[in-house]
């Protein structure tokens, strides 16, 4: 239409009184209907980041139709500490260097030693070692209250489980310097009465006192969440193990003069 009202219009003629030529040029077609705003972030060189950041702009991340994950959110479980990923894979490449160490023990032992009552004491120990790396790995999460109470019961249960193992050990060492042979039955209780110990500790702990996150706001405006627990508290819920570790250094020092230790 509004091609043909241009074309009626009389032809503006120069000076020269020549004719002029007169070319019609069409008009761009109407605007597209709305659509979504939406930005690539891989163009421009992480320049779409900038545009996301507003409200009114769909990026399309999140894992969209291609089924993509952002990297950052695959970090959201993990504490925002420097120490988070250190201790995390610490954690896991002793684990995982304690479970290769005790497949090659499970396979030379049963290749070579009709009798593997002496290995219950070294199993419960690589079981205390790996409970100490399970509590790493835990404690470098985001808190919640069923993580809390995890790592309440389970720094002290990990560290009794390993030295009552010693203690049992060193027990049995010193009384078999002695000339009393005690009996794997005899070394299973001793161990399970003070793991025991320890359990109720910890279960007290949480009846009387609940795991809860503490949410502290800082003067940036970040929120922090950490378990409502005072370092006076873990001291107190650690009191039995400082014990072990007491009895376990005197005993080591007593069992320094039996005969080569019996190979242990």
């Amino acid at each position: 239409m509004l091609v043909k009202k241009l074309a009626k219009r009389p032809v503006n003629r120069g000076n020269s009184g020549s004719n002029a030529s007169v070319t019609f040029r069409p008009l761009p077609p109407p605007p597209p209907p709305d659509l979504p705003k939406r930005i690539n972030s891989s163009i421009g060189g992480g320049g779409g980041s900038d545009h996301c950041a507003s409200s009114d702009i769909d990026c399309g991340g999140g894992g969209g139709g291609d089924g993509s994950v952002e990297p950052r959110k695959l970090l959201d479980f993990l504490r925002g500490e420097v120490w988070v990923i250190p201790l995390l894979v610490s954690a896991c490449a002793l684990a995982a260097v304690l479970v290769v160490f005790e497949i090659y023990l499970v396979s030379k032992s049963l290749a070579s030693t009709p009798s593997r009552r002496h290995l219950f004491l070294g199993q419960t120990l690589m079981l205390g070692l790996v409970l100490c790396c399970a509590t790493a790995a835990v404690i470098s999460l985001k808190p919640t209250p069923a993580l809390c109470a995890a790592s309440r019961v389970g720094i002290g249960l990990s560290y009794t489980v390993v030295y009552s193992t010693l203690l049992v050990k060193l027990v049995f060492l010193i009384s078999l310097n002695s000339g009393v042979y005690l009996p794997a039955t005899y070394q299973g209780l001793l161990l399970c009465f003070a793991v025991l110990i320890q359990v109720v500790i910890g279960v007290q702990w949480l009846v009387s006192s609940p795991a809860t996150v503490l949410h502290l706001t800082m003067e940036s405006g970040e929120v922090v969440s950490s378990c409502d627990v005072t370092f006076r508290q873990h001291i107190l819920g650690l009191l039995y193990v400082i014990f072990l570790v007491a009895v376990v250094v005197v005993l080591a020092f007593k069992s320094r003069w039996a005969a080569l230790s019996y190979i242990q």
